[in-house]
C-alpha cells in the first residue's frame, strides 16, 4: 500500500465507473468531479449523493472545500471509499448512509506521518515531501469539521502486524518508504463515527456482517468492518503507541 503517491490507490480499488442511480457525483475524484461540485445549484442544507472508488488528494480537498462553503449534505447510497471517505465526506457539514451504503477509509497521507509518530518516534524513515504538503491538506478538513485527527489512522489499529519497505526503484519515490498491512480498508460503524466527532444519519455497511467482506467489482480488495466494541480517539492512541513497525 503506497501513501506517498499523489491519488490515495485509486487503482487499488478499481476506480469503477458504475455510479448509483441518480448520484450527483460520480467516478474519481478528480478535476471532472471538481468540475461537477462547482456546478452544483441545490440550496444550503440539501443532500447530494455520491459515488466513489476514491482518486486524487487534492482534489478530493477541492471538491470537501466547495461542498462544506456549499454547506451541502453528502449522502452515500453504494461506496464512497478513501478520499471520498476522509476528505468529502468528512468535510460535508451533515452526513447520510442509506442501506447498503459504505464509507471506508484506508492509508492517508497524515495518517501515515501521525501514525509513524505515535509508533517509532520521530525518527521516521524519510518520506516523500508531497506526503506532508498532503497530510496538512487532510488534517485542515479534519480539524475545519471538528473530527479527531486519530481517525486518519484508526485503520491501522485494526491492522494488527504493521512492515515498511524502503523504494529501491528509479522513481520519484527512490529513497522513501511505503507500509503494508493486511487491511486494504476500514468501514468503521456509525458510532465510531461518532465517537470520533464525526456526526452521522444511517448505518455504515448495514446488511454487510462478519469481520469484512470483498468488493464485488474488485475481488482482491477487502473492507474490514467493526467487529466489536466500537473505537474511540484514546483506545486507538492507546493500540497505536504500543505498536511498532517492522521491516517487510
Amino acid at each position: 500500500m503506497r501513501i506517498l503517491a499523489a491519488s490515495v490507490c485509486c487503482s487499488l480499488f478499481g476506480c469503477s465507473t458504475s455510479p448509483a442511480p441518480s448520484a450527483d457525483l460520480d467516478g474519481r475524484v478528480d478535476e471532472k468531479m471538481e468540475a461537477a461540485a462547482a456546478a452544483l445549484k441545490y440550496p444550503p442544507g440539501t443532500f447530494i449523493r455520491i459515488n466513489s472508488f476514491g482518486g486524487s488528494v487534492v482534489s478530493g480537498y477541492r471538491v470537501a472545500e466547495i461542498i462544506r462553503k456549499k454547506r451541502l449534505g453528502i449522502e452515500v447510497a453504494d461506496r464512497c471509499l478513501s478520499a471520498c471517505a476522509s476528505m468529502i465526506f468528512i468535510a460535508a457539514p451533515k452526513r447520510r448512509i442509506l442501506p447498503g451504503g459504505v464509507v471506508a477509509f484506508h492509508g492517508s497521507n497524515s495518517g501515515f506521518l501521525l501514525f509513524s509518530r505515535q509508533s517509532v518516534g520521530p525518527n521516521i524513515p524519510p518520506v516523500h515531501p508531497e506526503t506532508r504538503v498532503f497530510s496538512r491538506l487532510e488534517m485542515a478538513i479534519y480539524r475545519q469539521a471538528g473530527a479527531h485527527l486519530s481517525l486518519l489512522y484508526s485503520h491501522f489499529a485494526k491492522a494488527g502486524r504493521i512492515c515498511y519497505s524502503p523504494d529501491n526503484g528509479d522513481g520519484p519515490f527512490k529513497g522513501t518508504y511505503r507500509l503494508g498491512t493486511r487491511i486494504t480498508a476500514y468501514a468503521p460503524s456509525s458510532e465510531t463515527l461518532r465517537n470520533f466527532g464525526v456526526e452521522v444519519e444511517g448505518e455504515n455497511a448495514e446488511g454487510h456482517s462478519g469481520p469484512g467482506f470483498y468488493l464485488p467489482e474488485n475481488p482482491s480488495v477487502s473492507i474490514s468492518l467493526e467487529n466489536g466494541t466500537p473505537l474511540t480517539p484514546q483506545a486507538v492512541d492507546a493500540q497505536v503507541r504500543a505498536m511498532r513497525i517492522y521491516r517487510c
